[in-house]
């Protein structure tokens, strides 16, 4: 049996990460593409928010790589008690091929496959696959009044931690603060050098080929570094000529310059290189305060009596993607639910009875509306929140009561960043389940408010995950639940 030995070389991030998950990283995308479908099969929604789901995958969309022996070759091995062969003999190949671990018998393609996998994933893994892509709609910052800050860089300090220290402006600033400290020296090594320049030239045959340095605009146009060191070579160059016919006075006057600009070149060695007090810059970071983007998410629910049990169970379904969805994305605290039944009369509810409680009589659609107008004006301020209601109903709706609701929506809108409608149809043994009057009405609605009015239409189970996704899908992304792109929450300021 051939050994086989993996000298792939293993990432520092995946030194801790166990063989599960390299599983679920390399099949990422088969895995969420058979979660969407389940989902949207309609049989794995009611799953979400378990600790567990079973996850059926065809064995047709994995691929994991294989080692097979093909036939042939030479194998050289040694076979204890082998009473038939001696060495050099040559073995007859297996019957049937092999090398495989079948049998050996049946032609290529005549088998049938396996039915697949089943992966198990956590109820964790399950809703970050399902609301990763999806955000509200329309979220935007809000008051400055906000406890949560965030660093922000503020430019440079010269005390800080080693782990901010920024090299290469601590260098720069070591550079312009050596440049500051040798730039008055220098100047005073170039008067003395101007001076033992005006000495030499008394004794040149022409004059005229020295020129005046105080008149020359060519000499007076040259940076510090660039006089000095034409300075030093003409000097040094007339020293060589004429030391030697230097008057005796000349000559002291010589030897005193030289003196002060040889002190004056030995104190820039003395400098220090570094001088942490001046040089050492630190990356300094301030706490800003983070606006606020919270939300308040109004949950509408027509509990009468012309709801049957699936649009019950539907609507039930809606509202807990709708619930995992807020809980999982923008995390505890950022999203206030508010939870209203209504029959003929709204009231405000607990989400345990908001779930489970079941009521009979008529519907009048407004009381629902009314009572979030009410709830929103004296709880929620819109300067501070971001308004969304998602309402669930049958389509229904006492006749006289629409063009009221269509009021109380209207007034509502523009203190909302979107309004949903999911209208549910399960199950309906009578009218027609494409139509309904508060659907031509609320068709009106949606056309006058493109982009914040959504609605859709669930006639069996397997439509309520479809319609959620249309929902919170943000513009301009795929609706294709298979889709890997990051997304963002759109945050207007």
């Amino acid at each position: 049996m051939a050994n086989v030995v993996d000298r792939r070389r293993e990432s520092k991030s995946d030194r801790y990460v166990s063989s599960r998950e390299r599983l679920l990283k390399r099949h990422k995308k088969q895995v969420r593409k058979a979660v969407d479908e389940y989902l949207g099969s309609g049989k794995g929604v009611e799953q979400i928010g378990k600790e567990s789901v079973d996850i059926p995958i065809p064995a047709d969309d994995l691929f994991e790589p294989g080692i097979m022996h093909g036939q042939g070759g030479i194998d050289r091995r040694v076979h204890p008690g082998n009473e038939e062969f001696n060495a050099g003999d040559k073995m007859p190949k297996p019957p049937g091929g092999g090398g495989g671990a079948g049998d050996g018998e049946g032609e290529p393609g005549d088998q049938e496959g396996g039915e697949g996998y089943v992966f198990q994933l956590t109820g964790d893994e399950l809703k970050e696959m399902i609301f990763k892509d999806l955000e509200l709609p329309n979220l935007e910052r809000k008051s400055q009044d906000s406890d949560e800050t965030e660093q922000h860089r503020a430019g440079y300090v010269k005390d800080g931690t080693p782990n901010r220290m920024d090299l290469v402006r601590s260098k720069t600033a070591q550079k312009m603060r050596q440049k500051a400290s040798r730039k008055p020296i220098e100047k005073k090594i170039i008067q003395r050098l101007e001076e033992e320049y005006g000495i030499f030239k008394k004794y040149a045959a022409d004059e005229a080929a020295y020129p005046d340095l105080a008149e020359d605009k060519t000499y007076q146009k040259l940076m510090i570094a660039e006089k000095l060191k034409a300075l030093t070579d003409i000097v040094g160059n007339m020293s060589e000529q004429y030391a030697e016919v230097l008057t005796e006075e000349d000559a002291g006057e010589i030897a005193r310059l030289d003196d002060e600009i040889e002190m004056l070149d030995q104190s820039k060695s003395i400098i220090p290189k570094w001088n942490r007090a001046t040089d050492l810059r630190f990356r300094n970071f301030d706490d800003r305060p983070v606006p606020a983007d919270k939300a308040v998410m109004f949950c509408v629910r027509d509990t009468s009596g012309s709801i049957n049990e699936e649009m019950m169970k539907d609507s039930t379904i809606f509202y807990w993607l709708l619930y995992n969805f807020l809980e999982e994305k923008y995390g505890e605290g950022k999203v206030t639910v508010e939870y209203i039944a209504h029959t003929t009369v709204a009231k405000r509810v607990t989400a345990d009875e908001f779930f489970n409680d079941r009521d009979s009589g008529g519907t009048v659609v407004s009381s629902g509306m009314q009572l979030t107008k009410e709830i929103l004006e004296a709880e929620y301020s819109a300067a501070d929140y971001n308004v969304y209601t998602a309402q669930c109903s049958d389509g229904d709706n006492f006749g006289n009561d629409n063009e009221l609701t269509k009021k109380l929506i209207d007034e509502l809108l523009p203190q909302m960043q979107a309004f949903f409608y999911a209208e549910t149809k399960s199950g309906q043994s009578w009218g027609d389940p494409n139509r309904s009057d508060l659907w031509e009405m609320y068709k009106k609605i949606e056309a006058e408010n493109p982009g914040k009015f959504f609605m859709g239409r669930i006639k069996e189970t397997r439509d309520v995950y479809k319609v959620f996704r249309d929902f919170f899908t943000p513009v301009g992304g795929s609706t294709e639940p298979s889709s890997d792109k990051k997304s963002s929450m759109r945050l207007e300021p």
